[in-house]
């Protein structure tokens, strides 16, 4: 079966292109009904998620359905996680990779390992710069003055006879 996923370079998601819950979560319809998708995903690659743990979203994206993004852990862990001080802090991967040398930091303040995601080769996207040139690069200065006129464009001095 195939499913509707759409695979991200940069950080190794499958961005789910189905049908999503009022919550914005990707919802995978089967004969019994409606099931979360990255839950479904993870019990075909893994088996069931164990009694009173549940799975964090390493890369914090919505629509990503890899398996290899999530962890299972404990609701009070799972809590810490969703604050980024807290996800900032951590050093390893669960494959024991050191973060601060392979992580890589998702869109939505996710925290992924470029090695287990299999993204370890692709470098980020360069932003899109525009080319401004010199002449559209000028200072602008505040009048000497005092005015506020920011661009140091001062008006001429009025003749106070011509506002009769």
């Amino acid at each position: 079966m195939s499913w509707p996923i759409e695979r991200d370079p940069w950080f190794g998601c499958h961005l789910w292109q189905g049908s999503v819950n009022s919550n914005g979560y990707p919802t995978h319809f089967d004969k019994v009904g409606p099931h979360q998708a990255y839950l479904v995903a993870w019990e075909r690659a893994n088996g069931p998620v164990p009694d009173y743990k549940e799975l964090d979203h390493l890369c914090r994206r919505r629509l990503c359905v890899n398996p290899i993004h999530f962890e299972v852990v404990s609701r009070a862990e799972n809590q810490r996680r969703k604050f980024w001080a807290y996800r900032s802090g951590l050093k390893k991967c669960q494959k024991g990779h050191d973060l601060h040398v392979h992580g890589r930091r998702t869109p939505e303040a996710g925290l992924i390992c470029r090695i287990c995601s299999g993204v370890w080769d692709k470098p980020m996207p360069e932003p899109e710069l525009e080319y401004v040139s010199a002449e559209d690069q000028r200072i602008r200065r505040l009048p000497a003055d005092g005015g506020d006129d920011p661009g140091g464009n001062q008006s001429p001095p009025q003749d106070p006879a011509s506002e009769e």
